[in-house]
């Protein structure tokens, strides 16, 4: 039986569903499984590629969004700072908008009700904000939350 995982890739955040998904759909119509009659591995073909088309679409909206919120962050933030939010937003959220965790949400998974219904470069700031306010800098906030292994 075929099993169809979903990596994601730790540089950029992106599924890699679309590459295991083609690599599953050759095994699939070469192996010898569905090399009986010809209607089922037309049948099975074509959901896999529609299943394909389907996982496409949502990644790309996804990875898209995740750009954003990097070039953005890149481009308002010091590269140190930079280096130190990447790490927190990647544990708080996997750089997801629209991440919740109980009564957090958000990029860094703000209590802050009103969190969830802002943009990327909203939340940003204000998490940029409540960083310097609460430790003083993004690398202290990185500090505390690796002291305190919320890992």
């Amino acid at each position: 039986m075929h099993r169809l995982f979903l990596p994601v890739d730790k540089y950029l955040d992106t599924p890699h569903l679309s590459v295991k998904l083609s690599t599953s759909l050759t095994r699939l119509v070469r192996s010898k499984r569905i090399a009986g009659p010809v209607g089922t591995a037309q049948a099975r073909c074509l959901v896999l590629v529609a299943l394909l088309l389907f996982n496409l679409t949502g990644s790309t909206a996804y990875a898209n969004e995740i750009i954003k919120a990097k070039q953005f962050a890149l481009n308002t933030m010091t590269p140190i700072d930079y280096q130190y939010a990447a790490l927190l937003i990647q544990h708080e959220s996997g750089w997801r908008i629209a991440a919740k965790n109980g009564p957090h949400y958000g990029l860094c998974q703000a209590r802050n009700a009103s969190v969830k219904d802002m943009g990327y470069k909203e939340q940003l700031t204000w998490c940029m904000d409540y960083w310097h306010y609460r430790y003083g800098t993004v690398e202290k906030a990185w500090l505390h939350w690796v002291v305190y292994s919320w890992q």
